[in-house]
């Protein structure tokens, strides 16, 4: 029954068996220790699937990815290939795709993404989606065989959807705010989606960079009783440093994929 209820499970969720068998075996290894799975760690795991497409490794990089793969090698999830193996170019191919979406979930901006991994901005779409799929896939096996991991699972999965930390989550989820918009807003006091329906609208404003229609509608999206930017005056010490403000106009800092 339980080898049915998977099938049909792996079948539902469109997966690749290979894909299925690859994960499961990866997670099924983390109840041989007591180590709870790191974000690269579940990254690696499923970008070693048959349903990832994988960064290729440039001159250098075999180097490079095999001291990462020694230095963070209680992370993996599952057996490492010998370095003589086949297998291990590929195995470190996953890991420098999972390398990149560690770093798209540390927030680190997309324009150096492009540069230290030689990838297009499509490109970063095209992992991240990926990425969320087979991780939300994964999450469905863990609950399924009752492995006990889902909510590790679900948490980089939101991260690598939204391309934050994990103290951003819910802030991000908030429709129009993204990962910079969540960044701006933490850091100027405003936590949690709940903080943000009650936020003096003043921090809001200018921790958005004094641009109104983008503060109404943040606020609006979070059910604030008052969205209205009305005679508001951006509060000066919520103004990101370094960064212009343009009066309220249009907002034209959230235009490329880091930001949705």
């Amino acid at each position: 029954m339980i080898a049915t209820n998977l099938g049909h499970t792996v079948s539902r969720l469109y997966l690749d068996p290979m894909s299925a068998a690859e994960v499961i075996d990866g997670l099924r290894s983390l109840s041989e220790t007591d180590r709870e799975p790191t974000a690269l760690g579940l990254y690696h795991l499923i970008c070693r699937t048959p349903d990832m497409y994988e960064l290729y490794l440039r001159s250098g990089d075999e180097e490079e990815y095999t001291m990462l793969a020694y230095e963070r090698e209680e992370e993996l999830l599952g057996r490492a290939p010998s370095e003589f193996e086949d297998s291990f170019e590929d195995w470190l191919s996953a890991l420098k795709t999972a390398r990149l979406l560690e770093d798209w979930a540390g927030e680190v901006d997309e324009d150096e993404l492009t540069d230290r991994y030689q990838v297009g901005p499509g490109d970063i779409r095209g992992k991240t989606d990926a990425a969320e799929w087979l991780l939300g896939a994964a999450e469905s096996l863990a609950a399924e065989l009752g492995l006990g991991v889902s909510s590790e699972v679900r948490r980089a999965r939101q991260r690598v959807e939204y391309g934050v930390r994990s103290e951003l989550v819910e802030l991000a989820e908030v429709r129009s705010v993204g990962r910079k918009r969540a960044r701006r807003l933490f850091d100027a006091g405003i936590e949690t989606p709940a903080e943000l329906r009650g936020a003096d609208k003043s921090v809001v404003l200018g921790a958005l960079r004094n641009r109104t229609k983008t503060a109404e509608t943040v606020l609006e999206n979070a059910g604030h009783p008052d969205p209205s930017m009305t005679d508001v005056e951006p509060d000066a010490e919520s103004l990101p440093e370094r960064e212009e403000t343009d009066g309220g106009g249009t907002d034209d800092d959230q235009s490329n994929l880091e930001d949705f």
